[in-house]
């Protein structure tokens, strides 16, 4: 399988925040040996970088055009039940390496390393209960 997106990312504002998704958003992912698909409807914010990450990486909230899809999967995977934390991030690192990520390194590790809170909520909320596992 050729790693790819398969179809551009289309996208409304919704609040202060949030992105609706307005079709589905397809990724070849050879990581996961499968089509990814993040369904219209789906919301995403994109980059959630803490303000202190924000000064490490050199980098805003917004990070750059190249940055988006990968960050809107990223929502995605952490939202979708049966990818685990490790799986999610990985998803993340190959679908960065496909739009040609700037300081792609960094903000891999600094998801890996400061995201499983996030992941936790996330699932959490995504199996309809307020608490982690």
């Amino acid at each position: 399988m050729h790693v790819a997106f398969l179809c551009p990312l289309i996208v409304e504002y919704i609040d202060g925040v949030n992105w609706r998704v307005h079709e589905d958003f397809d990724f070849a992912s050879e990581y996961l040996e499968r089509i990814v698909i993040m369904k219209a409807g789906e919301t995403t914010d994109f980059a959630s970088v803490p303000r202190v990450l924000q000064n490490i990486l050199g980098t805003t909230k917004s990070i750059g055009p190249s940055y988006g899809k990968p960050a809107a999967l990223h929502d995605h995977a952490y939202r979708t039940l049966g990818l685990t934390f490790d799986q999610a991030n990985g998803l993340f690192l190959e679908a960065m390496e496909a739009s040609g990520v700037e300081k792609m390194d960094a903000l891999y590790e600094a998801v890996k390393h400061f995201g499983e809170s996030s992941y936790a909520a996330d699932q959490a909320a995504a199996r309809g209960t307020h608490g982690s596992q």
